[in-house]
């Protein structure tokens, strides 16, 4: 890879005089105006040239849409001929040099029969985008379970920069397993192409979806760090690690029974759901208790009464159906994890409930809610209710203690750095000071303490919540 200069920081402003069109392009660090005699014909903020069309002033560019939440692609055209020689030279000095962060080679593992079967042609239809901005592609499509989680354990990684995940948040969690079991500790970045019934992990992260987004957020390899939760228990033989979601209770019911429709599609979710509102089945013997700041308190204990719901969350648990989330308040990437408990009530408590979390996502100001921010959870069970659902993945344990690993796994995404979605209201309603980082809540849903400085050495493109401001200009000098 050739070397280049740092791009200037300093606003470039060129006009066309040959033709006396009076055009102008201002540029200036993510900025770009351009200009028809005085009159704005465009303005485009976060935008990212990531390949040079020709050798002359067309250009592609990503453009960041902040009210569809997404990246969309442009053919970008500036007045540029041999007058205009420091324009030029501004746009590949700025290719060349957000080159040095951008994945080069990418072994990709692609899950056919997963969520909507649709992880295949979804892949096709970004491969020529990635091939493009010369990311070198190995592609393997798994024939058989675990297949992903066994190769990324044992594999040579030595000669990649990545892996890309085509496929639901099963499949993620997949990989990420294989990945955290390598006895050499080397974590790629991981990047998602979303083909799931609810791929819950790319809604929470950056509000959507689009497999051309997440294509494009591979492609500028700006990174942001994933919090894992490690599980350990007397009866598993080795950790395993989630990504989104640990549950007993409603949650994990409905999981298990929908084992059974998968022929269904993602509504097998639905039909599963009713029929557990129609049980309306409490949870019982079973014990909760959280850790933080070295400090063991009780959460649950359902020996009495019962419960309804028992979890800890690492994200807000977006989807189409849930626009705020299960729990708007777990920010991703905090560092912490958000226990959450719903006591024993009346089905019609449940259902308003329910209609929260598919509406307004103000679920916890219920009296019979609590959610509390920990490191870590300890759980015992002495009865049968023992059935956990681990990111879409049935397990029957007895005993087991959750640990958050913050920043364990690095994501290929990109929309930390961006205006909210406001119109699409991925967001989560609580204040931020970083974006994507709400302060953590008590159970009261009050603040309780600041988020904790994940501040680490960490190479360009990659987040860091204590400099974010400084990152942003670094990032988008292009």
């Amino acid at each position: 890879m050739c070397s280049s200069t740092t791009p200037p920081h300093r606003a470039i402003a060129i006009t066309d005089v040959r033709r006396g069109s009076g055009v102008s392009a201002i540029i200036e660090g993510q900025l770009l105006l351009v200009y028809k005699r005085s009159k704005l014909l465009f303005r485009l903020e976060s935008w990212q040239i990531w390949r040079q069309a020709e050798l002359n002033s067309r250009f592609q560019a990503a453009i960041w849409k902040p009210k569809r939440g997404c990246w969309q692609l442009l053919g970008l055209q500036l007045p540029c001929d041999t007058k205009f020689d420091t324009l030029r030279l501004w746009l590949n000095n700025a290719i060349t040099e957000s080159q040095n962060r951008r994945p080069q080679c990418l072994r990709v593992y692609i899950n056919p029969v997963g969520g909507r079967k649709k992880a295949l042609p979804l892949f096709e239809r970004v491969h020529s985008l990635l091939t493009m901005a010369g990311i070198e592609l190995e592609e393997v499509v798994t024939t058989r379970a675990f297949q992903c989680r066994e190769e990324l354990s044992e594999l040579d990684l030595s000669g990649y920069d990545g892996i890309l995940i085509a496929g639901g948040d099963g499949f993620l969690a997949e990989a990420i397993q294989g990945l955290m079991e390598r006895q050499d500790g080397m974590h790629l970045p991981i990047g998602l192409l979303p083909a799931g019934s609810t791929n819950t992990v790319a809604y929470s992260c950056s509000g959507s979806a689009d497999v051309f987004t997440w294509a494009i957020n591979v492609i500028l390899g700006i990174q942001r760090p994933l919090d894992l939760g490690r599980i350990t228990s007397p009866e598993l033989e080795s950790p395993l690690f989630a990504t989104n979601f640990i549950c007993n209770g409603f949650f994990s019911s409905v999981v298990a029974d929908s084992e059974r429709h998968r022929w269904m599609g993602p509504f097998r979710y639905s039909f599963s759901g009713f029929k557990q509102v129609i049980k309306h089945t409490h949870y019982q013997d079973f014990q909760m208790k959280l850790v933080s700041d070295a400090e063991t308190k009780p959460f649950v204990d359902s020996s009495q009464a019962g419960v309804k719901l028992a979890a800890v969350a690492f994200m807000p648990l977006r989807s189409p159906q849930s626009k705020r989330g299960l729990v708007p308040h777990a920010a991703v990437s905090s560092g912490a994890m958000m226990a959450v408990c719903v006591r024993k009530c009346s089905r019609i408590q449940w259902l308003r409930f329910l209609l929260r979390v598919n509406g307004p996502g103000t679920q916890w100001k219920l009296p019979y809610t609590t959610t509390q921010s920990c490191d870590k959870m300890l759980f015992t069970s002495t009865g049968n209710d023992n059935v956990w659902n681990i990111d879409g993945e049935i397990h029957r344990l007895s005993n087991l203690e959750v640990t958050v690993l913050p920043g364990a796994i690095q994501l290929y995404d990109s929309s930390w750095m961006f205006p909210n979605n406001d119109a699409a209201d991925h967001r989560s309603s609580q204040a931020t000071t970083v974006p994507g980082y709400p302060s953590r809540l008590s159970a009261t849903g009050a603040p309780a303490t600041t988020v904790p400085d994940m501040s680490r050495s960490m190479s360009p493109g990659v987040w860091t919540p204590a400099s974010v401001a400084s990152n942003r200009q670094r990032l988008f000098t292009v």
